[in-house]
């Protein structure tokens, strides 16, 4: 990562944030008060609904036989309150406090998922595209607090509702019971076909979905560089091609999904039909009553938002497992031993010792360069040269924990001077605040401040744009950052890159002035520092040689 001060990867660092729920397992049962009080309240709003469709029919069937006149005031009453009483419930236990607690789980699992990706070990960051991580955080995340809510609250308040209407259903009348009750597992087939066909879809679409954004973040992010190479069909065209294959994915899912939810609403039609004609049916035989017409009609209309809610929500688990366990990957990634466990020595008297190897750029190639036993001395100033793509910022990785150690054949061993190096290289990240803000807990250095000259820039606020620092500015304020801070070796990549002739002398001055008390090692394209340098590596055809 860019412009990093660079820590032991291989111990991971605890960040002090607080969060209102710990990521578990979205797929498990979590047994929260909180969770419980949502269940209970939900039930009960469908309860009083259900009162208040018993006692509506209780008054059909009082004024069907004229004896509806002594205490109706009262009964009217009573049916308001009852339905008031479920309204507001339902407005709140089926509305907004499940959607908060799916807010409040996605808030929680983005702030692990980025704390993770952070302690990440670099070899194991790699392995992905931005695109994949950009959809962690805005599809994944957003998916596991809708899966929490669906799994931990909706799923189990459904099948309470989905009860306490059964159970009225069969005091009102058995035969309502019954016909409902075989109607719930046909209802289940049915929706069956396109839930497991969307949960399919959902696996493909999730890749399609990481390159999408991954292009849309490159060309947001370089705008200006492809439209100064005049690239601008080409990138559209690109785009076009990989938007036309996420696309197609996305037209297919809708539809299932579309299909899935309006299944049920249709079904319930057909029952509610069903179950009207059979009272009729069963009021010419005298076996059901006008209100008892009212009634079953109500509670069959009762049951359909339940049972909706019961097998979208565990379709919609299913389709969702890719995003919990992509999840669950990252987690599981970010645990992995960086490969750096094993070189720390403490007790090494040089800096750093490298045995006789061969560096890669990738663990399938190419290789870099090739290289001799050698070691650098404590507190000594190290250049490294070499053309472009010859290796030389792969090699500084290497040296300052930032890598994959696995990529050299031969033995490294490196000292505390390393395990806690201070790291400048570019791009350098900015945020929006003062320069203070921009030091990310580091204290100004004040010489380093006035070797740097800061008198052309305003130092007083940063909107965090790109494009209202310039070059030089950015690179005066990572290189301020990374002197300031006084842990370990100090390791630059290009320090003198964007920086006017007099600035640069003076910090080649500084640089010089740390030999013997601070290891430093310098990638420089120049040759000012060559005459100071205790060491010199120069990296020309595939060769690292000592100078």
């Amino acid at each position: 990562m860019a412009n990093c001060m660079c820590v032991d990867v291989g111990e991971k660092t605890t960040m002090n944030i607080q969060t209102k729920y710990k990521f578990q397992v979205p797929s498990s049962f979590v047994i929260t008060k909180k969770n419980v009080f949502l269940i209970v309240g939900s039930v009960l709003s469908t309860a009083l609904s259900v009162a208040t469709s018993l006692a509506l029919g209780s008054l059909v069937s009082a004024v069907s036989q004229d004896s509806w006149m002594t205490g109706k005031t009262i009964a009217f009453v009573g049916v308001l309150f009852l339905s008031l009483a479920s309204a507001v419930l339902v407005l709140t236990f089926k509305g907004w406090f499940p959607v908060r607690a799916a807010i409040i789980q996605r808030m929680s699992c983005t702030t692990q998922v980025i704390q993770r990706v952070i302690e990440m070990p670099a070899r194991v960051y790699k392995k992905h595209e931005k695109g994949y991580y950009m959809n962690l955080l805005s599809s994944s995340a957003t998916m596991y607090g809708s899966v929490y809510s669906a799994v931990n609250i909706a799923i189990l308040s459904s099948v309470g509702c989905i009860v306490v209407i059964l159970l009225a259903l069969l005091i009102t009348n058995y035969v309502y019971f019954i016909v409902v009750l075989t109607y719930i597992p046909i209802l289940f087939l049915v929706t069956r076909v396109p839930s497991k066909r969307i949960a399919d879809l959902q696996r493909n679409i999730i890749p399609a979905q990481d390159r999408y954004l991954n292009e849309s973040k490159r060309i947001v992010e370089n705008k200006r560089a492809i439209n100064i190479a005049r690239a601008d069909v080409f990138y559209k065209e690109r785009y076009h091609d990989i938007g036309s294959k996420y696309l197609d994915s996305i037209k297919r899912y809708r539809f299932n999904e579309g299909l899935n939810e309006k299944i049920p609403s249709s079904m319930c039609s057909l029952l509610q039909i069903i179950m009207l004609a059979l009272t009729i049916e069963m009021y010419q035989i005298h076996a059901a009553s006008v209100g008892d017409i009212f009634i079953s009609y109500q509670l069959c209309a009762l049951i359909q938002n339940p049972l909706a809610e019961l097998f979208t929500s565990i379709m919609f688990v299913k389709a969702n497992k890719v995003h919990l366990e992509r999840l669950q990957n990252t987690f599981k990634e970010s645990q992995e031993p960086s490969g750096y466990e094993k070189l720390w020595n403490s007790s090494l008297k040089p800096a750093v010792n490298i045995g006789e190897g061969t560096l890669l750029a990738t663990p399938e190639g190419p290789e870099l360069f090739h290289t001799q036993a050698l070691s650098i001395p404590q507190g000594s100033l190290v250049v490294v040269r070499g053309s472009n793509g010859s290796g030389k910022s792969s090699f500084v990785d290497l040296l300052a924990g930032c890598s994959d150690p696995s990529l050299f054949s031969g033995d490294i061993e490196l000292s505390d001077d390393f395990k806690d190096c201070s790291r400048f290289a570019r791009p350098v990240p900015l945020v929006e605040g003062s320069l203070a803000d921009n030091m990310f807990g580091e204290k100004i250095d004040r010489t380093v401040y006035n070797l740097l000259d800061f008198s052309s820039l305003e130092t007083h606020a940063f909107d965090g744009k790109e494009e209202s620092v310039s070059l030089g500015e950015r690179q005066k304020i990572g290189l301020l950052r990374a002197l300031s801070r006084k842990q370990g070796a100090l390791v630059l990549d290009e320090p003198l890159q964007n920086l006017d002739a007099p600035t640069s002398q003076r910090l080649c001055r500084y640089l010089t002035n740390l030999k013997g008390g601070r290891t430093v090692v310098v990638i420089m394209h120049s040759d000012e520092l060559d005459q100071e340098a205790d060491v010199l590596f120069d990296i020309q055809d595939g060769q690292l040689h000592v100078h």
